[in-house]
């Protein structure tokens, strides 16, 4: 007997899905386990970075992230929770800060945490934006670059003049600077503008050379903290401020000296009350410390 032909548009709107979940049944069991088996590669090889010396680790865990980015298998928090058991990862910036970068390398790294975010088909937008503000900062004299900067000047993002070119940067600088120019800030990840503008800050208050100005990181303090999260919001409006609320709480008197108040056991109460003061480094908790107790007029030095 011939096969009898739908007679409605339900009939033939009900073959066509159950069409439809016969091919998705075929391609499921090969696409979801290879995603799976490559989510934990990943995961796996970013703990294993965990023994790496620190700048090895940084490298590792860059490219993870990269691959990250490119095989959709994992996110970017995912990877940094493997790799430094912080998926705001601190460490991971902190690492990035403190030395010159190659020009191309600091670019990558900003863009690369925007595409984490967005998708890869921003990856390119972000690099020409970036670059187009490097280029800016290049011309108006900016003295945070190492080296000739006229392949910035003349050549394309894109070019391998420029890929190749021995020009740096020194991050924080730089980071500090695209914070304060309202068309670069939208270009620079949370967690790195919190860290330069509180390592800024510190340098500030030590009276030190290489600083960002006050006025600077009140512009660079106001930019940020309105597009962060309240786990980040902490290290970016100073955490000197909160850490003064604590001390006020529990020692409304003053802070004793650290033969009958250990600064290691103060710091840990501390990131216990407020786990988003991590990091918690000892130069940032004796400022605090000194400000507070200078601050009371009845306290007994």
């Amino acid at each position: 007997m011939a096969r009898k032909t739908p007679s409605t548009s339900e009939e033939r709107a009900a073959e066509e899905r159950s069409k439809a979940m016969k091919r998705k049944t075929k391609a499921s069991p090969v696409a979801k386990p290879l995603r799976s088996i490559r989510r934990e590669q990943l995961l796996a090889q970013a703990k294993a970075t965990q023994s790496f010396e620190p700048v090895a680790q940084r490298n590792a865990v860059n490219k993870l992230i990269l691959e990250s980015v490119w095989s959709r298998a994992c996110t970017t928090v995912e990877i940094l929770e493997a790799a430094y058991r912080d998926p705001q990862g601190h460490r991971y910036w902190e690492l990035w800060l403190f030395e010159p970068l190659p020009i191309y390398q600091f670019a990558e790294l900003l863009a690369l945490d925007s595409a984490a975010t967005n998708g890869v088909p921003v990856l390119d937008r972000y690099l020409f934006q970036i670059f187009e503000r490097l280029r800016a900062a290049a011309e108006a004299g900016e003295t945070w670059f190492i080296g000739d900067t006229s392949p910035l000047i003349t050549e394309t993002w894109s070019s391998l003049a420029l890929r190749n070119s021995a020009l740096a940067v020194r991050p924080r600088e730089a980071i500090a600077w695209m914070c304060q120019n309202p068309n670069a800030r939208h270009l620079v990840p949370t967690v790195p503008a919190g860290m330069a503008q509180s390592l800024a800050e510190r340098t500030n208050a030590l009276g030190t050379d290489g600083g960002v100005l006050s006025d600077t990181l009140s512009q660079v303090r106001t930019s940020i903290v309105g597009r962060t999260s309240g786990a980040a919001r902490a290290s970016i409006v100073g955490k000197r401020p909160r850490i003064k609320v604590y001390l006020a709480e529990h020692h409304p008197k003053g802070v004793p000296s650290p033969a009958h108040c250990p600064r290691k056991i103060l710091r840990s109460d501390l990131l216990d009350w407020d786990s988003n003061l991590a990091p918690l480094d000892e130069g940032t908790l004796k400022l605090a410390i000194d400000e507070f107790n200078a601050s009371l007029a009845n306290h007994d030095r």
